[in-house]
């Protein structure tokens, strides 16, 4: 959270204000999630007699089809990092525990 000065301009109660911004593993679930249910929708055309009338998709709806594949490949990129973080963070668990029993420890027990 970061503090700073009230804004002139809003009136509030609170005498503290923050924004969080975090990453969370459910962010590429949820990439997955919408590419699978327009999957499921294009699949059966539905809800695209509307967008057929707008001169943009007359001939067809490459548009949609086209705007599938940066959503899929976002949720790949994000579902690959959150694996690779989560094993960064075993392989420093590991790091420290053999530090601890290979160098700290037998330093502790050879100077006491």
């Amino acid at each position: 959270m970061a503090l700073s000065k009230k804004s002139p301009y809003l009136e509030t109660a609170h005498k503290v204000s923050g924004l969080m911004m975090a990453n969370h593993t459910s962010v590429a679930t949820l990439f997955e999630r919408v590419v699978s249910q327009y999957d499921k929708l294009r699949k059966r055309n539905a809800f695209l007699e509307n967008y057929k009338k707008e001169p943009i998709f007359e001939k067809d709806l490459h548009e949609f089809d086209d705007s599938k594949y940066p959503i899929f490949q976002v949720g790949k990129w994000l579902k690959m990092l959150f694996l690779n973080i989560k094993l960064l963070k075993v392989k420093i668990m590991e790091m420290n525990k053999i530090c601890l029993n290979e160098i700290l420890i037998p330093f502790y027990q050879l100077y006491n």
